[in-house]
């Protein structure tokens, strides 16, 4: 396992050591010899956890964990997550990295509401129970603590998440910065890096900008023709117009998330009206989507609706109804992700369950099967109800 440490940085000299030097006879020497002396501080680049220079069966030098260590990344990841992580590495000492964090940490300064004071470009270790990580960029802004991270490379997926649950259980916000990404052509890691954020929003820093600004790159959901698409836009943005996700630590400029899912509500809610009006049939299409729609979408789908701030909705609909609307009610009933109310009353004590008994606009045969699917489906039967239609809840349910 301590064969995987590949880089050791040095905080005396502030330089990364490759292991590689220890292929060299007396680069090797001078080194053991700096470390003996004490004129070394090694730590491990990941975890910064300290290092020592330790020598194997065949007196072959090599990087390895002081003794007492606790718990280092490296030792759960796979050799060719170990390659990639170093491939970034290697990325993070290229002169276009440095150019850019180092551009970055300067124009956070030209930011109002950021503390100057706390402005930390590459140099030091965020800690928490054992777990160690070391920001390209750290700034804090308002109340928040942000970490910058500029990927150039491929970086395996798992690497990826574990960086954002580190940054997230200490309550930083973590920024991925790419630069000169495709959109329409992503690589693998600039498309875990969007998914990893469920509002899939894309940052690079505008280089352009005279103060800080980033590139946002973001999908924007449209209804094409009763088909939502979510072509890609642009827009160069301030850090005061991010919005801050302090449950998720999460950071976006636009809501992809809730635009997608009221865009999906509106269509549901039209293909209702459509159905009603023109194809009964479609309702248990439209129930089916609704059924796959996941926790938010039914939330903002049942926000849209409003059903429940309005004045007894579910009475309304079955007083004005004929047999005509029979499907619609039926739907209305069975389908409960629509927060819908089974048990409402008017101001008298009116119940649905009523509505439809005294609707003599639909035939009695599909009256009784709406009743008994109202109970089915969570109305609470009162004594009245069950003195005059004890016949009907004793009905085999017939689905």
């Amino acid at each position: 396992m301590n064969r995987k440490i590949k880089y050791a940085y040095d905080k005396k000299s502030g330089r990364t050591i490759k292991a590689n030097v220890f292929n060299n006879t007396k680069k090797s020497q001078i080194l053991r010899q700096q470390s003996h002396e004490g004129k070394l501080d090694l730590v491990c680049i990941e975890c910064g956890q300290k290092l020592i220079i330790a020598s194997n069966e065949f007196s072959q030098p090599y990087f390895r964990h002081a003794p007492g260590h606790l718990p280092c990344p490296l030792d759960t990841y796979s050799w060719e997550e170990i390659d990639s992580l170093y491939e970034s590495y290697e990325i993070k000492e290229s002169p276009r990295h440095i150019e850019l964090k180092n551009k970055l940490g300067e124009l956070l300064k030209t930011v109002p509401g950021v503390d100057k004071n706390s402005i930390v470009i590459d140099k030091e270790f965020i800690l928490n129970h054992g777990e160690r990580r070391k920001p390209d960029v750290f700034c804090k802004y308002k109340d928040y603590k942000i970490a910058f991270e500029i990927q150039l490379s491929p970086l395996p997926l798992r690497i990826i998440e574990d960086r954002y649950e580190f940054y997230r259980k200490n309550r930083i916000f973590l920024i991925w910065i790419l630069d000169n990404f495709n959109i329409h052509n992503q690589k693998a890691f600039e498309k875990d890096i969007k998914y990893q954020n469920e509002q899939q929003n894309l940052f690079k820093l505008d280089e352009h900008s005279t103060t800080f600004k980033l590139i946002c790159k973001y999908k924007e959901p449209k209804n094409n023709n009763g088909k939502i698409t979510t072509p890609w836009q642009t827009k160069s943005i301030t850090l005061s117009q991010l919005t801050f996700d302090t449950e998720n630590y999460q950071v976006f400029y636009y809501d992809y998330k809730t635009n997608y899912a009221k865009l999906k509500a509106n269509r549901i809610i039209e293909k209702i009206r459509q159905a009603r009006k023109n194809d009964p049939s479609l309702f248990r299409a439209i129930k089916k989507e609704i059924e796959e729609l996941n926790a938010f979408e039914v939330k903002i789908l049942q926000a849209t609706l409003n059903l429940k701030n309005k004045r007894t909705p579910l009475i309304r609909w079955i007083e004005s109804a004929d047999q005509k609307d029979f499907n619609f009610l039926d739907f209305l009933i069975s389908c409960e992700k629509l927060g819908r109310n089974l048990n409402e009353t008017d101001a008298q004590g009116y119940t649905p369950f009523q509505a439809i008994i005294d609707n003599t606009n639909i035939y009695e045969v599909s009256r009784k099967y709406l009743l008994r699917r109202m109970v089915k489906h969570g109305y609470n039967l009162t004594e009245s109800d069950k003195e005059k239609f004890n016949i009907i809840i004793k009905d085999k349910d017939d689905n």
